[in-house]
């Protein structure tokens, strides 16, 4: 018998994989523009937005759009943090500080696999709750 499903089923390891790539590239990026470094992520500065309106300077428009992505990023790992402090951890020490899964697991006397899986759950979290916030502009999920 087929079993019907009424919603689309998250493909966790897509999103992880998706999730991975987001961070070590594009949100690098973004952060490289803004010229910070994206560990800043963990930093507890709040970025100011800004408060006149712009007179169409594109340069000026893509800067804020930026800082915008910055703020939204920033928020959405707090909320993983909130969530999932250690998931949030992991995802923070693999992706941004660039600290392999092998050395964590050894650092932390637990399996590779165990620290796979805990990251792949920690990256489907994240990718929702950047989804949220964004108001799914950025929607890192992926369905199967």
């Amino acid at each position: 018998m087929a079993v019907i499903t009424l919603f689309p089923r998250l493909d966790e390891k897509e999103t992880a994989r998706t999730v991975r790539e987001y961070l070590k590239e594009d949100y690098a990026k973004v952060c490289l523009a803004l010229g910070t470094s994206p560990s800043s992520l963990r930093s507890p500065q709040i970025s100011g937005e800004p408060r006149g309106t712009t007179a169409g300077n594109p340069t000026e428009d893509g800067l804020i759009k930026l800082i915008d992505l910055d703020v939204k990023v920033k928020e959405a790992y707090r909320r993983l943090e909130r969530l999932n402090p250690s998931g949030a951890q992991l995802v923070y020490r693999c992706y941004l500080l660039h600290i392999s899964p092998e050395t964590i697991a050894d650092e932390s006397y637990r399996s590779v696999r165990y620290i796979h899986g805990k990251l792949q759950t920690a990256c489907c979290q994240f990718a929702s709750c950047l989804a949220d916030i964004t108001e799914r502009e950025v929607d890192l999920r992926v369905w199967k």
